[in-house]
C-alpha cells in the first residue's frame, strides 16, 4: 500500500431501529426567507417529457424537508481533495454522520434557482486548474 493518507471514518451515531420515534419522525428544515421561493427540486421526468419542465417543488413549512428512500445509493464523483479533506474536517469536528451532511449540503444547492447554480459552478470552475478546466481539451 502506498504511504498516501487513509480516511478512517467512526460511526457517531446508532443506527436507527424499526419502531424507533425518531427514525420515523420526519424532517423538518428551515422556512424560506420572506420574498424568496425555493428552486423546483429537479425530479426524473417521464420518457418524453421536455427536461427543461420543473418538477414539483419541495415542500415548505410543517411538511417534511424532502422524502428520501434508504440510503444504500452509491455514487462516485470527483472532487478537489481539499475540498474533501475540508468536509471530513467539518464532519469530524462536528460528529456528524458523512452521508447526511452530504445530502444536506446537496439539498441546499437544489433549493437554489438555476442561475443561482449556475453562478456557483461556474464560480467552483474558475478554481480548478487550468489544464481541469472545462473546453480546455
Amino acid at each position: 500500500m502506498s504511504g498516501g493518507l487513509r480516511l478512517d471514518l467512526l460511526p457517531v451515531t446508532q443506527p436507527s431501529q424499526i419502531g424507533d420515534p425518531a427514525a420515523t419522525a420526519p424532517v423538518v428544515g428551515p422556512d424560506v426567507p420572506p420574498g424568496r421561493q425555493r428552486a423546483p427540486s429537479p425530479r426524473l421526468a417521464p420518457a418524453g417529457a421536455s427536461p427543461s419542465t420543473p418538477g414539483p417543488a419541495p415542500a415548505v413549512g410543517p411538511d417534511p424537508w424532502r422524502d428520501w428512500s434508504s440510503f444504500d445509493r452509491t455514487v462516485s464523483y470527483r472532487l478537489p481533495p481539499e475540498l474533501v479533506s475540508e468536509l471530513e474536517e467539518r464532519i469530524y469536528q462536528l460528529r456528524l454522520p458523512a452521508g447526511l451532511t452530504v445530502a444536506a449540503a446537496l439539498t441546499s444547492l437544489l433549493d437554489l434557482d438555476d442561475a443561482q447554480l449556475q453562478a456557483r459552478v461556474a464560480r467552483a470552475e474558475t478554481c480548478k486548474p487550468r489544464r481541469r478546466r472545462r473546453g480546455d481539451r
